[in-house]
This record gives C-alpha cells, structure tokens and sequence, in this order.
C-alpha cells in the first residue's frame, strides 16, 4: 500500500527543534534550526529574517539558526549562522497579538468596500 509523504516546514522556516536539557535545576536550552544546501543559503536566511514567528521565538530567548551543508573533497562540511534580535526587521512585531493581528491584516481581501460618491455615476444610483 502506497504511504503519502507531506513534508511541511515548521511556520514555513524550520526543519529541526532541538532541546538540550540542564540537569542541575537550569533552564533547558532550545534552538530552531532550518537545514539547507549551501547553495539556497541566503534564501533560507531571506526567509526566516522576513519571518514573524522567528522573530518571536528570538524575543522568547530561544536561538534560531540556519545549518548549509556543502560537499569539500569528498567530505560534507557544515556552515551554521545563528541569529539575534537585532537581525530582524524592525517592522515585524515582538508581541504574539501584534503576530496574530498583522495575519489577520494578510488574509483580509482588497475589495473597496466603501467608494467615493465622485466615483458613482448619477445614473447608477438606484434611488
């Protein structure tokens, strides 16, 4: 029997969660991680910079990084970038209300719901 296969990013950024606990009464350690090759680098770092979510999880304290692997004589070698606040785009807001409001904003349609009189022609005018 054939299995459907759906790959799905996480938000649409990350492929990996990683958790490294402290065991001596210390906060765990968490990192979001988005693996790629070393040639789509910069247009995974395009998009996680662009990213509401991401920028949320970096005010929550939690690291976000993209991993590119690129092959070297016969060997893959891995090239991690790690980002911070500072990074992302200013306009991208820090709260999850102002995440939620600017998607609500995204998903309205660009109808003209309220027209000028000096667009309607008198004759259109049913009364």
């Amino acid at each position: 029997m054939p299995m459907i296969d759906i790959s799905v990013d996480l938000w649409n950024c990350f492929d990996l969660i990683l958790f490294r606990p402290v065991w001596q009464g210390g906060v765990a350690n968490v990192a979001f991680l988005q693996v790629t090759s070393a040639s789509n680098h910069s247009s995974r770092r395009n998009k996680i910079l662009a990213s509401g979510e991401a920028k949320l999880l970096s005010v929550a304290g939690v690291r976000v990084g993209i991993e590119s692997w690129k092959k070297k004589t016969n060997r893959w070698q891995p090239t991690d970038e790690w980002f911070h606040l500072d990074d992302f785009d200013v306009s991208l807001p820090t709260t999850a209300h102002g995440l939620y409001e600017m998607q609500r904003k995204a998903k309205l349609p660009e109808l003209p719901l309220f027209q000028k009189p000096e667009f309607i022609a008198k004759e259109e005018i049913p009364f």
